[in-house]
């Protein structure tokens, strides 16, 4: 029985959604193509009409990520909170990928794999630095933060949030897992201005 024909776009969303499935069940180097086509039922030259590698769907995995984040913040967005909490919020969607995605991520973090993180830091950067920065204002509306330069201040609190993705990949020790949300919490109050203990996140 032949193959039902599907719209490209129906096709290339499957594979995205079967790659970031097994990628995440068996991790990113122990799923090959031939496993993603067969959890498809789809002839492999279907993979490669729409991606040229396991990278390359690897790519939009992240990207499919990214826009599953932003789409989380914007219903946190929605809620009836004041800036701190939609703040709290949108900072803990973005660590709890890391433990929805850790292999995936893990294989991200790599050494060898320098130039991929680099590009996700940078589309996270695109996506987050001005949603973070109309927050930080609500803030500053309200009376809760005390910042300047709103911009900046979106783009140094990512690269602190980037750097506690990086380092629950790293740090083994309960011990220094609490010592550096401690830290972080401690530095985010400062950062905007706001008592200790405003903050409270989660990875």
């Amino acid at each position: 029985m032949p193959r039902k024909t599907k719209p490209p776009e129906q096709r290339k969303v499957e594979l995205i959604d079967a790659a970031e499935r097994l990628f995440s069940a068996k991790g990113y180097g122990e799923t090959a193509v031939s496993d993603i086509v067969r959890d498809l039922n789809v002839a492999q030259g279907t993979f490669y009409y729409y991606f040229k590698s396991k990278e390359d769907i690897l790519k939009a995995v992240i990207e499919h990520d990214l826009q599953t984040m932003r789409d989380e913040v914007g219903v946190i967005r929605q809620k009836p909170l004041d800036a701190r909490g939609k703040l709290e919020g949108l900072i803990n969607v973005i660590l709890s990928f890391n433990e929805k995605r850790d292999s995936l991520f893990r294989y991200i973090h790599l050494e060898k794999n320098a130039l991929l993180h680099e590009k996700f830091m940078r589309r996270l950067a695109d996506i987050f630095t001005p949603i973070v920065r109309e927050v930080l204002l609500e803030g500053v509306y309200q009376g809760l933060f005390h910042i300047r330069h709103a911009s900046e201040t979106a783009e140094i609190l990512l690269l602190v949030v980037a750097h506690l993705n990086d380092s629950v990949h790293f740090v083994q020790e309960p011990a220094d897992h609490a010592h550096r949300q401690e830290a972080a919490e401690y530095f985010l109050c400062k950062l905007l201005g706001m008592d200790d203990g405003a903050f409270s996140l989660r990875f």
